[in-house]
């Protein structure tokens, strides 16, 4: 199968987006749980002023390992645009080819 420019240009628009939008997405989504680690430990540490600050810094990695939780996220923001830009394309073509056809059938017709 030969694949034309647009072909092309889709593949390779996809694996920009598909590389970029998942490492966009995994900064996004390790930058959030870097801060939900910040916050737990100022607010721990603020508690307890003379408090055990290796507790409050084991209490806020674990609130760090539950937020950055796995590659969900980005998977997600990856994939989906790729597939759903894929699918509204061939929708686009296949109808804009559709109503040409029946344009060419009408005109076709005699008076």
């Amino acid at each position: 199968m030969r694949l034309n420019v647009w072909h092309r240009l889709g593949i390779v628009v996809s694996v920009l987006w598909f590389l970029g939008g998942g490492l966009y997405q995994r900064t996004r989504d390790t930058k959030a749980a870097a801060d939900a680690m910040g916050s737990y430990y100022r607010l721990c540490t603020a508690a307890n002023p003379n408090g055990d600050f290796a507790k409050c810094m084991d209490h806020a990695t674990d609130a760090y390992k539950g937020t950055l939780a796995g590659w969900d996220n980005a998977l997600f923001v990856a994939i989906a645009p790729v597939i759903l830009g894929w699918l509204l394309a061939y929708v686009v073509v296949w109808t804009t080819r559709w109503v040409l056809a029946g344009r060419r059938n009408v005109t076709a017709l005699p008076k």
